[in-house]
């Protein structure tokens, strides 16, 4: 498999919705991590070439067990076969990646429930090859925060305007930041 061949971390996956968004992205070429509760998530990763972690996302100790395991999948793949290359060149610097992670459930109480994980990646190295953490020499330090959220559906409909007006302009200026590719 090509080495930007993307990732993706599927959770509730081991059956309905979960388990067929897993499967859809498989069929599109992505590499799967998938997390659920049940055993079944075991087989459907084996199915689909992927890796299971058995875990509840309503735990941050599960969902970061999730992420672990997909990044020491990524780590220990080999030189020649890699999940995803995010630098192939010699002697190029690393200095900053950042990635989020978003998770909602619905409490049986009836709001939504946030979990946010958010990740931050500072090295300074030469590299052949970053495969989330892959360095020839150097120092890399990754950082990570977690918190919890729910949603009042009353309150989200009385700032909506607001908020989407923010959020058009802050994803504006985000969008012009972007590096050419």
């Amino acid at each position: 498999m090509a080495g930007d061949t993307p990732v993706a971390i599927v959770t509730a996956a081991s059956r309905g919705m979960g388990a067929a968004c897993a499967r859809e992205l498989a069929s599109r070429g992505w590499r799967v991590s998938l997390m659920a509760r049940g055993a079944d998530v075991e087989a459907l990763a084996d199915e689909l070439g992927g890796i299971a972690t058995r875990g509840d996302t309503s735990r941050d100790e599960d969902l970061g067990r999730a992420v672990k395991a997909t990044l020491d999948a990524l780590i220990n793949t080999g030189e020649n076969k890699p999940w995803i290359t995010l630098f192939n060149r010699e002697s190029k610097s690393g200095k900053t990646a950042r990635f989020q992670m978003m998770l909602v459930d619905q409490q049986a109480s009836g709001p939504f429930m946030v979990h946010l994980m958010a990740f931050g990646f500072e090295a300074k190295m030469e590299v052949t090859q970053v495969l989330f953490f892959k360095f020839r020499k150097g120092d890399a330090k990754i950082k990570q925060h977690s918190g919890k959220v729910t949603i009042d559906a009353d309150v989200l409909a009385s700032v909506r305007p607001v908020l989407k007006t923010k959020l058009a302009a802050h994803a504006g200026d985000f969008i012009a930041r972007l590096p050419d590719l």
